[in-house]
């Protein structure tokens, strides 16, 4: 529950948001600066309710509905989740935007892709397994195995790949899933044979976890600030 400090501060920052978000509706047709100062106004504003939550607003991916949407993003923090949650539900009904908490996953049908440094890197071309842990049994680990593994298997490399993987992951599950349901991660080559290994495709990593997470909650759930 919101304290009637921050819930002032809550209908402050919507008030500015609503009457400068036109700026926003246009932020892809800005120079880079244009964008640097727009961004670095709305952290400040967005800082007097909560301090580490990021407002990510855009063009509305999801067919049917309003033309933009603001995401309340913690960054992945999950002592942030419910104030980004109650920052969300605050917000005012504006003309051609919708406001939603955390980075949802993107609609089924939208395809992505990462530049890797020599070539390009999809969800098709990664595969997974659920690795559970016998003395925790609410520990959820998850190896990532692609055939493009070894050529980038230097310090560099797997830095960059795991950077990219994560935002792959984060895509696909959305940004509490991947906090409060992955508890590590694991990356390797591609077998010769992945389903004879164990391995599925990585879009189906959603209903595998749901299926997990039935009577397993997350083990982060104590770290959700009230």
């Amino acid at each position: 529950m919101l304290t009637a400090k921050e819930t002032q501060a809550a209908h402050e920052f919507w008030k500015w948001f609503d009457q400068n978000r036109l700026p926003f509706e246009f932020i892809f047709d800005m120079s880079d600066e244009q964008r640097t100062e727009l961004f670095s106004n709305i952290e400040e504003k967005v800082s007097s309710f909560a301090e580490g939550l990021e407002v990510q607003p855009g063009n509305n991916m999801k067919n049917g509905g309003p033309k933009y949407r603001a995401i309340i993003s913690a960054g992945g923090y999950v002592p942030l989740f419910k104030k980004a949650k109650a920052l969300a539900e605050l917000a005012p009904a504006m003309p051609d935007w919708e406001v939603c908490a955390l980075v949802p996953p993107l609609p089924k049908g939208i395809k992505i892709r990462f530049d890797l440094r020599d070539g390009l890197l999809y969800p098709e071309d990664i595969w997974f397994q659920l690795m559970e842990v016998e003395e925790e049994p609410r520990i959820l680990g998850l190896h990532l195995a692609l055939k493009q593994f070894d050529h980038y298997a230097d310090d560099e490399g797997l830095t960059d790949l795991q950077h990219i993987l994560t935002q792959m992951l984060l895509n696909i599950l959305g940004e509490e899933s991947l906090a409060m349901d992955i508890q590590y991660l694991e990356i390797g080559p591609l077998p010769p044979d992945p389903i004879e290994e164990g391995f599925l495709e990585l879009y189906d990593l959603p209903v595998h976890i749901a299926e997990f997470r039935k009577d397993r909650p997350s083990p982060r759930l104590g770290e959700m600030e009230g």
